[in-house]
C-alpha cells in the first residue's frame, strides 16, 4: 500500500489504519524528516507493521516515479494507492 501526504492528517490516520490491520506500507511525503517521526509513531502504534517511507513531491513526476519504482522493489508490488498528496 502507497500512501502519499502521508505524515500528518488524513494520510496519516489512513496509513495508523491499515497498520493496525497489518497491511504493509510505503509512505510518501516531501519531508524526510516527517517521514522518519510518522514512521515512528506508528509502529509504536502497530510494532509490527512493515513501513518503509520514501521523500518524494507528487508534482514531480520523476521524484514520484521513482518512490513507486522503490516501493516496487522492496514489496513487490502495489496492491493499494492512497493519493492524499495535496
Amino acid at each position: 500500500m502507497l500512501i502519499t501526504g502521508a505524515t500528518r492528517g488524513i494520510g496519516r490516520e489512513i496509513a495508523t489504519y491499515f497498520a493496525r490491520a497489518g497491511a504493509t506500507l510505503s509512505l510518501v511525503s516531501r519531508s524526510e524528516e516527517s517521514l522518519r517521526a510518522a514512521k515512528a509513531a506508528i509502529q509504536g502504534i502497530a510494532p509490527t507493521a512493515q513501513i518503509s517511507y520514501y521523500a518524494a513531491d507528487a508534482r514531480d513526476p520523476k521524484s514520484s516515479s521513482a518512490a513507486v519504482k522503490k516501493t516496487i522493489e522492496e514489496f513487490g508490488r502495489i496492491d493499494v494507492l492512497v493519493a492524499n498528496a495535496g
